[in-house]
């Protein structure tokens, strides 16, 4: 059935299912993309919730989930890759990008904010949200992957700092 409207950069059918939970231990670019993959999924259920306790709800776990990547790529994954890849500017875009994001996050957490505002925000988050993964996914994580850098022992820290962070609230 063919869909109405203009499609949204993360809607995806109502009956999307969660991406399952990987066991294994995963590098670093594996868990960022994971992660990734989890927020799209939240974006999409977003897009689809009626009830304003639903939006709300996932409101506050697309904010958490958010802050908590880009803390995890700006205090690990960043330096790490910046080191190896020369002076890319990559790194710098994916900063000023990080930037916009939190603004915007911080504009969606506005209690006075109308619910019309906050769901043409989180439209507009979803939009800046795609845009840096696709940045990520096509241009920084295969020059970081081609280099000689223990993807792995990154993923470790990784999952580390995600677990500290999402035990004592995200970070600010």
């Amino acid at each position: 059935m063919p869909r109405s409207g203009p499609v949204h950069p993360f809607q995806e059918p109502a009956m999307a299912q969660p991406v399952p939970p990987r066991l294994e231990p995963l590098d670093a670019i594996s868990r960022l993309t994971t992660d990734h993959e989890a927020v799209k999924e939240l974006f999409a259920r977003y897009m689809g919730a009626t009830s304003l306790p639903q939006k709300k709800e996932l409101i506050d776990r697309l904010c958490t989930d958010l802050v908590v990547h880009m803390a995890l790529e700006e205090e690990i994954f960043y330096p790490a890759a910046e080191a190896v890849l020369d002076g890319s500017s990559l790194i710098l875009e994916a900063m000023a990008e990080h930037a916009a994001i939190k603004a915007l996050i911080t504009k969606i957490q506005e209690a006075d904010a109308a619910q019309q505002q906050i769901d043409d925000r989180i439209r507009l988050l979803a939009e800046l949200v795609s845009s840096h993964v696709d940045e990520e996914q096509r241009r920084l994580f295969p020059k970081v992957r081609a280099k000689n850098l223990d993807l792995s022992a990154l993923g470790d820290r990784l999952a580390q700092r995600q677990e500290e962070l999402l035990s004592v609230g995200s970070p600010g």
